[in-house]
C-alpha cells in the first residue's frame, strides 16, 4: 500500500476492525493525505 492508494479490501478490512494497529494507523494517514473531492455542483444538473 502506499501513501496515496489503499485498496478496497484494505478499506473494508479497516472499516471491519480487522486491521493491526500499524496497518490501520497507515490507513489513516493515506486517508488524511489525500485531497478533499471538488464541491458538488448544485442545481441538478445539467451546464
Amino acid at each position: 500500500m502506499t501513501r496515496a492508494s489503499v485498496s478496497d479490501e484494505t478499506l473494508t478490512a479497516y472499516a471491519d476492525g480487522e486491521l493491526d494497529a500499524e496497518e490501520a494507523a497507515r490507513v489513516r494517514a493515506a486517508v488524511a493525505a489525500r485531497p478533499p473531492p471538488p464541491p458538488r455542483r448544485r442545481g441538478g444538473g445539467r451546464g
